[in-house]
């Protein structure tokens, strides 16, 4: 009957695993995306900007293989960073993000921060050309310059944020910036890169007035750095020798502005073709085009089955958030009803208590019948593994018997041959002699077998006992577990590093997240709101309420005092009752109150109407 009810309880909870397993998979992806849009809604994002935001996550999705959920938590980051966004600019300034960390192998939160640190650094000019217009651009010159250099989106965004706004400041063009910290990342890192490039804005104002040259146009900006570095080599050549450079050191200040003009002027024409080449791009058509070279089918797949099952989560979401919350609801009214009844709460519990403790003695005895099962099999194993030692045995003490009683018949028939020759010599008896010692020695050699035999046959007898096997099996039993126990540590650390284990470990975790996610299920779906309500308007109805008789009591206290009559007192209220009835008393100069509770104006209140 156990084993028949756990297979019961193992068949259902599977069931239930399995449905829950299910559910919680199909709403998976919308519950995903119902948070994401949460957290952008919570900085005040239009609803009309939010499904805007929505439906582009989707696209972008489908169209590439990724995250639409990703695709939507990206867009907090871009709104934190970037304010005034309006008509569909946070879903453009999100798309353009993404696409770019995908056609640059980059984390999307890099590009992210990137996109927020440029519009910060280009701000003016964005508001210029619109928004939604150079965040396209900056995605497609982005592109373009990791594909031309060799360097990444991460390390782009590394080198604009070390340069920072000084070079914007000058009037320098984002094509430019992009162009000059890209050539220098063939030789350095982008920060690095961005650095020296820091360093040269920072010293080019006195390296004019040092070096008796002109950097700067009429209107006091910076003339552009082709300008530049062809006027320093005007005068200075090539910049090959240390006097050279400890030259333009002095002028620029520092040695990472000089090894920014020696590393840019030995191919002047080359920064000069890919500032144009950058300027060129006035989208993101580039990080696009390399953005779909990297897509994957499958994942486009897997993307379009999320996108599908987001969209119908969105469609029944409306329907299952109602059940969900009344039976929250419900896990609310179980918990009050266990405040305001302990005592009941406690026989419940206590019932569900002896429930659970007669399935654990089931389960212990279906435990042990297995292992009673398993020892007698084992049994059975070891008498039949022994049954030709038990048939030896008897053969051997068979061919003994038989070989004894041929040697006496032998010894007989010779005793009798001699006690018919009618003269008896010397030697007869002797020989007679020696075979008396003979049969002796035999005798004894016969007898000390036998025992052996004995012997053998009771150790076998011993070992094939069902007590002793049971004994030797616990005793066993004990020493395994000493060894485990001592040896605990050695061995967990030695299986935790075979895959198996591993695999196995993982298994186990899958296991018991979908058990927990079921239970966590179940435990959010009580449907037992209306019994809860059914019975606190009952129980309001016959005036068991706590509320109520609350109400009551203090609505009687009040009427009581209320209809009290004070006889006796005079003009002037109590203070003149006092001193008209005063004649003689103590000063008390300080007087302590201990309370076990804090004393406001409602204790006062409630302890006066009692009163």
């Amino acid at each position: 009957t156990a084993q028949k009810g756990f297979r019961n309880i193992a068949f259902g909870a599977l069931g239930l695993v399995g449905a829950g397993q299910a559910i919680a998979g199909a709403m998976g992806p919308a519950l995903e995306m119902g948070k994401a849009m949460g957290e952008v809604a919570s900085l005040g994002v239009h609803e009309s900007e939010l499904n805007s935001l929505k439906r582009t996550s989707l696209d972008f999705a489908a169209a590439y293989g990724e995250s639409a959920s990703e695709f939507i938590s990206a867009s907090y980051d871009i709104q934190s960073a970037i304010g005034g966004l309006a008509n569909g600019e946070l879903a453009t300034f999100t798309n353009a993000s993404a696409i770019l960390a995908k056609a640059t192998k980059s984390d999307t939160a890099v590009i992210t921060d990137y996109v927020g640190t440029m519009y910060g650094i280009f701000d003016k000019q964005a508001a210029a050309m619109g928004k939604a217009n150079w965040v396209n651009q900056l995605a497609g010159q982005t592109a373009s310059a990791v594909q031309m250099f060799k360097t990444t989106g991460s390390a782009m965004a590394g080198a604009f944020s070390a340069v920072g706004a000084g070079a914007t400041t000058a009037g320098v063009m984002m094509n430019e910036q992009m162009a000059i910290l890209g050539t220098l990342q063939a030789t350095m890192s982008g920060s690095e890169a961005g650095t020296k490039y820091k360093a040269f804005l920072a010293g080019v104002g006195n390296a004019q007035k040092a070096l008796g040259l002109q950097f700067t146009d009429s209107a006091g900006k910076m003339l552009p750095m082709v300008d530049i570095l062809q006027t320093i080599k005007g005068k200075f050549g090539e910049i090959d020798t240390v006097a050279e450079a400890d030259t333009l050191k002095k002028a620029f200040g520092t040695s990472e502005a000089v090894a920014l003009v020696q590393l840019l002027s030995s191919n002047i024409d080359g920064l000069n073709g890919s500032i144009e080449q950058l300027g060129s791009q006035k989208g993101m058509a580039k990080a696009e085009q390399m953005a779909a070279a990297m897509v994957d089918p499958w994942d486009q797949f897997a993307a379009s089955v999320r996108n599908g099952r987001i969209v119908m989560g969105d469609l029944l979401l409306p329907v299952l958030n109602p059940l969900i919350e009344s039976m929250s609801a419900g896990l609310a009214n179980i918990r009050r009803w266990s405040d305001m009844f302990p005592n009941l709460a406690k026989a419940v519990a206590m019932g569900a208590m002896s429930v659970l403790g007669l399935v654990a003695v089931m389960a212990l005895l279906s435990l042990t019948t297995g292992i009673v099962q398993v020892a007698f099999g084992g049994l059975t194993i070891i008498k039949t593994l022994l049954m030709p030692l038990l048939l030896l045995k008897t053969a051997a003490v068979w061919l003994s018997v038989m070989a004894w009683r041929a040697l006496s018949l032998t010894v007989f028939i010779f005793r009798m041959g001699l006690q018919l020759i009618p003269f008896k010599l010397l030697a007869v008896k002797i020989g007679m002699l020696a075979l008396n010692a003979v049969m002796t020695i035999l005798r004894i050699g016969f007898v000390a077998m036998r025992m052996a035999m004995l012997g053998m046959v009771a150790v076998m007898a011993l070992l094939t006992s069902p007590i002793f096997l049971v004994i030797a099996g616990v005793a066993l039993l004990g020493v395994g577990i000493y060894m485990l126990v001592k040896h605990w540590d050695s061995m967990m650390d030695s299986l935790s590093k075979q895959e198996w284990v591993k695999s196995l470990s993982k298994g186990f975790d899958i296991v018991k997240k979908t058990v927990l996610g079921f239970i966590d299920f179940i435990a959010n779906n009580n449907p037992l709101t209306l019994l809860f309500d059914g019975l606190d308007s009952l129980a309001n109805k016959f005036g068991l309420g706590p509320d109520v008789q609350i109400d009551e009591t203090k609505k009687s206290v009040r009427e009581t005092v209320s209809n009290i009559n004070v006889n006796g007192m005079g003009g002037g209220g109590i203070q003149q009752d006092i001193a008209n009835n005063s004649t003689s008393g103590h000063t008390i100069e300080n007087m302590t109150i201990v309370s076990p509770t804090a004393v406001n104006g409602m204790s006062i209140k409630d302890e006066l109407e009692l009163a």
